[in-house]
């Protein structure tokens, strides 16, 4: 489940006060008189390019008179400063004001509208909700998953099985790696090094895959699982580079075609008159067409900013990229463990899929309990009312979450009751089960992660994944499926409620 790594880092360092000139492409070249503006560039912070905020001239006009304004205990505070700088009546009327002391009074109840109940000027909130893009972020990220879930009804080999999780564990962890390099280098305003890294990483991944495919091919993996492994690791590394630069309508629509093939795999045979190779066409075009746009988007590697890129991420960066591998290679072998234990039928892969798309559905609810958290932190009076609020702002995501959860389990026993004729057996219900254990462990451990938490992120994953496999050892499979996920959950929530209810993590 990669689709964390998008939330590793914001495109704003850290939340500012709002002091940013707000100048857009096509908008007003001047708010104020030039000389004044010269000088107040060169004490503000530089626009970062993704400024929501209002940018009309008089709130232009604001923020870059942030220090005078926020600091006035009356207007003629203002208008002493405006006419200090320069500005005149004349000046005041291309803001649509009488003289400087109407401009001043209009600035002054500006900047009180600015503030919060607390009387303390508001932070700028660096998160935005972007629910489409959220999902689809989500789904292109997680969607081969299906491509595991698919093959282990028809996987009986222990090498394919382990094929399979190498494969996996090549993919996910390596995609996470990149997406947070990439995120890191734009936040830090050099797109260019970010593209380069990307798609030097992509291409590190595509090596790994080729190889992954030779060596299984020569360890007598079955060459269908070989060759589906190697262009799982292909599409995440394509899918990555496609993602983290923002393309996410295009990673939907390059996924179209492999997410059908995907879906008629789970078909009974001969339910539909579908030619054989038809679900193989489909993975070929959709790995095909992400590698594509990958490069398009990306545009040419220079060394330049590859170099640039190693001189910008430091021994810090290299070591969180280190953890966040540690991320994706627990979580890949925590959706392995229905493997491990021998559940092969068709629906209890099948109970898979739905925390698999609900991927999409943690990253909304994750920046919404950010952005929201965010805002209550901006709006509390005291620690207690945060700490008050937010506890029960993370109980309400969960449970929204929980909420969407269920709708896609329930579909499970649904189709097979539709293609079956039978209710759900004891291991399609413990599918089920570990399915629902384990999409809450994600959610909970991308919270935390998203608050600075990932290594107790890491060390709970590893934790429920000894206590999953040991329960295999001595319990049956449909007892054994749901421990490690529930580990992790237990291990996970209380750092998780006390990194949200912390108000220095939001800062």
């Amino acid at each position: 489940m990669s689709a964390e790594s998008s939330l590793q880092t914001v495109t704003l360092d850290r939340p500012v006060i709002a002091t940013w000139p707000a100048q857009r492409p096509g908008g007003p070249r001047r708010t104020a008189p030039r000389h004044f503006i010269a000088g107040a560039r060169g004490r503000a912070r530089a626009w970062n390019g993704y400024d929501r905020r209002a940018a009309d001239q008089l709130s232009t006009l604001s923020r870059q008179l942030d220090h005078l304004c926020v600091n006035a205990v009356e207007p003629a505070e203002i208008a002493a400063g405006l006419e200090a700088v320069g500005f005149t009546d004349g000046a005041a009327e291309e803001y649509g004001c009488r003289d400087v002391f109407h401009l001043a009074e209009r600035l002054f109840e500006r900047t009180l509208a600015g503030r919060g109940r607390s009387g303390r000027p508001l932070l700028v909130n660096p998160w935005a909700e972007r629910p489409l893009t959220h999902l689809a972020r989500g789904l292109a990220f997680a969607a081969p998953g299906l491509v595991f879930v698919a093959l282990l009804p028809q996987t009986t080999a222990v090498r394919d099985r382990v094929a399979l999780v190498v494969a996996m564990l090549l993919g996910w962890p390596g995609s996470q790696a990149m997406a947070l390099g990439g995120h890191l280098l734009d936040g830090r305003r050099h797109p260019a090094a970010a593209r380069a890294l990307l798609l030097a990483g992509g291409w590190l991944l595509g090596l790994a895959a080729l190889v992954f495919a030779g060596v299984a091919t020569l360890a007598g993996v079955t060459g269908r699982v070989a060759v589906l492994g190697a262009a799982q690791t292909l599409y995440l590394a394509a899918s990555a580079v496609v993602l983290v630069l923002g393309r996410e309508r295009l990673a939907l629509a390059v996924l179209a075609p492999g997410a059908l093939a995907a879906l008629l795999s789970f078909l009974p045979d001969g339910a539909l008159p579908v030619a054989p190779w038809l679900p193989v066409a489909g993975g070929a075009v959709t790995v095909a067409g992400a590698v594509v746009v990958a490069h398009v988007v990306a545009g040419r590697v220079r060394l330049a900013d590859l170099r640039t890129a190693r001189a910008v991420l430091t021994a810090a960066d290299r070591r969180e990229a280190l953890w966040q591998v540690g991320y994706g290679a627990a979580g890949t072998i925590l959706v392995t463990l229905p493997s491990l234990g021998g559940l092969g039928d068709r629906l209890v892969s099948l109970s898979l899929v739905p925390v698999i798309w609900s991927m999409g559905l943690v990253e909304w609810r994750v920046v919404r309990l950010r952005r929201r958290s965010f805002a209550l932190l901006n709006e509390a009076i005291t620690l207690d009312s945060f700490r008050r609020k937010v506890s029960r702002l993370l109980a309400l995501t969960t449970g929204g979450y929980l909420a969407g959860l269920a709708v896609l389990t329930a579909l499970v026993p649904l189709v097979g009751l539709l293609t079956t004729g039978s209710g759900p057996t004891r291991e399609v219900l413990a599918g089920l089960a570990f399915g629902t254990a384990l999409g809450l462990a994600f959610f909970l451990a991308l919270v935390l992660a998203s608050l600075g938490g990932i290594r107790v992120v890491v060390l709970a994953l590893v934790l429920g994944l000894a206590a999953g496999l040991l329960a295999l050892a001595v319990l049956p499979a449909v007892l054994a499926l749901p421990v490690a996920p529930l580990v992790a959950v237990v291990l996970v929530l209380g750092p998780c409620w006390q990194a949200v209810t912390d108000p220095t993590r939001h800062m």
